[in-house]
């Protein structure tokens, strides 16, 4: 494991640098490996395959080009409750409301992040991890420009018989790839045990759904995961064995680049007054938002549907005022210097840039 843990380093170390060469997520055949499922503008049942370049080409984008109305990609990571704003957003017609065409798609974060780098996407829903790392391993300028997640959902899940840091050693732990959200706090969860990474099996398998698969089935021993798919596991013989909840942590946000402001202008101020709304919408209407819930996130269970909207109304509530947390990213920056040096004299500051917010009228 110790040979693991060096490729990661080296893979964090040289990560971020040119598009189409760039593999942030690592793991991906000749840098466009297999991407998730996309979930177009229309919805998830209407998907294409994410990441391509037909992607931002649909006839409702030319559509809305030829009427004048700003067209933006923005995709979100992972079929998990902490994205729910977005949909939120689409479902009660934020984005029609305030003049802007916003195309969908579900593309797992370290496809994304690559995409991003190449203009295919034109702005993320996603956490601060991938963004610090593509940042400052890449010398991009990938920043947050609203955040509507400021707390940490993930947790470390095993089997019912691992009940301690020394029984899980040696077990396969399912995570995602180096440098993604899942990664961050798979790393954070083995620290706040008295472990290391080489004490265990790290397995990159993939988005939330691929986790949950892989520990249903049998293939894993544990699993990094968050609500809707933590309760699913627990049912299932599953429970926590450590989370992070009581970590700084800058949670889900819209991330774009600086470099393309001038370029997207016209369109950022509508998303975040459309992103606002869909954070408002989720609270004033429970029984839309479980309906939201369970299209995107494919829960079937409206029990777990219940939990699930009750943990992000709770326990992990959307952050109205769609700032993000500089105490959050600068922890993850502290965090992730041990593997990206540049990050030992980086600040938080340097990831965010709210001139788009700061400009929304208030609501």
């Amino acid at each position: 494991m110790d040979i693991m843990w060096r490729s990661r380093r080296d893979f964090l170390r040289l990560s971020g640098i040119a598009a189409g060469a760039l593999c942030l997520g690592g793991l991906l055949e000749a840098c466009g490996g297999s991407a998730a499922p996309a979930s177009s503008a229309a919805g998830p049942a209407s998907a294409k395959p994410a990441g391509s370049a037909s992607a931002a080409a649909s006839p409702a984008g030319s559509a809305a080009a030829k009427a004048g109305i700003p067209k933006l990609t923005v995709s979100y990571g992972s079929p998990v409750g902490s994205f729910a704003p977005l949909w939120m957003a689409k479902e009660i017609g934020a984005f029609d409301k305030y003049g802007v065409a916003v195309e969908m798609p579900l593309i797992e974060t370290a496809t994304a992040m690559q995409s991003m780098i190449a203009g295919g996407i034109d702005v993320q829903e996603v956490s601060a991890a991938p963004v610090i790392t593509a940042d400052l391993n890449g010398k991009l300028d990938i920043v947050f420009i609203a955040s509507c997640l400021n707390r940490p959902i993930l947790a470390l899940y095993t089997k019912n018989s691992i009940t301690s840091a020394d029984q899980l050693k040696g077990k396969i732990i399912a995570s995602d790839k180096p440098g993604t959200p899942v990664d961050y706090s798979a790393q954070v969860s083995l620290k706040l045990l008295g472990l290391k990474p080489s004490d265990v099996q790290i397995r990159p398998i993939g988005n939330a759904a691929d986790i949950l698969a892989a520990m249903l089935s049998g293939q894993v021993d544990a699993g990094i995961v968050a609500p809707p798919q933590s309760f699913q596991v627990e049912g299932q013989g599953f429970h926590v064995l450590r989370d992070i909840f009581d970590q700084p942590y800058q949670n889900t946000g819209l991330v774009a680049r600086k470099s393309r402001f001038d370029q997207l202008a016209a369109g950022l101020k509508p998303l975040l007054a459309a992103y606002r709304d869909g954070i408002a919408a989720w609270k004033a209407q429970p029984d839309l938002a479980l309906k939201v819930l369970d299209q995107y996130a494919k829960i079937g269970d409206p029990v777990i549907a219940k939990k699930t909207y009750d943990f992000y109304s709770t326990m992990a509530a959307f952050e109205p005022s769609m700032q993000p947390t500089m105490q959050g990213i600068q922890a993850m920056v502290d965090f992730l210097s041990d593997t990206v040096p540049a990050a030992k004299n980086a600040k938080a500051d340097q990831f965010v840039d709210l001139r788009f917010l700061s400009d929304l009228p208030k609501a």
